[in-house]
């Protein structure tokens, strides 16, 4: 009887060491499997609880649903367009993010710091017979600018730029030109280096704080609202915006008429990249995007016949990196 109930403890114990062996072994597999979701949660949290620092070293990023974790665990974002952003080499005051919008191909451009960003004008501005037209390859060298971009309107014929502004152009904090004395719609920038969206004339904006700015338009996004009742055109596009950390972004997109972007398309891309002021520069055939001395884009007139180095404009944004 002894023998048979130590065989039966024996037996039970054996049972015992069975069960927690197998418990363990799941447990490691389970842990094994989902390793990587655990280690995103547990980085997730961290990042809720501020625990992660600000820095510029954003290498081999890897992409986990709307999570974006740096395998060195140094750097967490939301998703892949603030990844986007934020993955910059060291000491790169910009970088170009090649995009395609409603099947035309984009360019992106990131600003880090938006006191980089001046108004550039024509040396055909305020000549006799418009000498001296300029494209904005034309501008960018002039200035030294690394980027440009082209900004406001003019009066055109429809053929041939008169390079003639319309409305303000400020610059330094003086309104340097202007076409009329009218309350209307100016982008520019402000004296602490914010995007100003205001309509005003251009005297009370400069009151308001704007150091160089063009009248143009319409508003995309104000204080992060997107802007309803824009028409539906299409067109290739140049747009200007700033997200709340300071960073700067033009979009630029090629296009047509009947092939190009609406303003809503263009508003959709930005506000992904994180955009919370935005408008619209002058586009179609004025569209022009320089970066060190390359024209990136490719432009053409109201026929779609290309227009190699880009049309004479009046004025212009350019980027000036030291």
């Amino acid at each position: 009887m002894i023998h048979i109930f130590m065989g039966m403890v024996q037996m039970k114990r054996n049972k015992i060491i069975l069960t927690i062996d197998l418990f363990f072994a799941i447990v490691l597999l389970l842990t094994f499997v989902f390793q990587d979701n655990i280690k995103n949660y547990m980085i997730q949290k961290r990042f809720q609880n501020n625990e992660y620092e600000s820095s510029n070293d954003y290498q081999k990023i890897t992409f986990n649903n709307s999570l974006i974790i740096d395998t060195n665990e140094e750097k967490v974002y939301d998703n892949k367009y603030e990844a986007e952003i934020q993955n910059r080499e060291e000491n790169n005051d910009y970088k170009i993010i090649d995009l395609t919008v409603a099947n035309n191909k984009g360019w992106l451009v990131v600003v880090y710091d938006p006191s980089d960003v001046h108004i550039m004008k024509s040396r055909a501005f305020k000549t006799p017979n418009n000498d001296g037209k300029e494209n904005i390859i034309d501008m960018t060298k002039r200035y030294g600018a690394t980027i440009g971009v082209n900004g406001g309107g003019f009066y055109d014929d429809g053929k041939v730029s008169k390079d003639i502004p319309f409305g303000y152009i400020i610059e330094n904090g003086k309104v340097i030109y202007k076409s009329h004395s009218r309350e209307s719609d100016i982008i520019g920038m402000s004296n602490d280096n914010k995007l100003m969206l205001v309509h005003a004339t251009g005297e009370k904006a400069v009151e308001m704080g704007m150091r160089d700015g063009l009248e143009f338009g319409p508003f995309l996004i104000i204080d992060g609202k997107r802007q309803t009742n824009l028409k539906p055109t299409k067109a290739a596009r140049n747009m200007i915006a700033q997200r709340d950390d300071g960073i700067i972004l033009f979009l630029v997109t090629d296009g047509l008429s009947y092939s190009g972007i609406t303003f809503n398309e263009g508003i959709d891309v930005l506000e992904k990249y994180g955009a919370t002021t935005a408008a619209n520069l002058d586009g179609g055939a004025s569209t022009q995007l320089v970066v060190n001395g390359e024209l990136l884009n490719s432009p053409k007139n109201a026929l779609g016949i290309p227009i190699p180095k880009g049309r004479t404009v009046v004025n212009g944004w350019g980027v000036f990196i030291d």
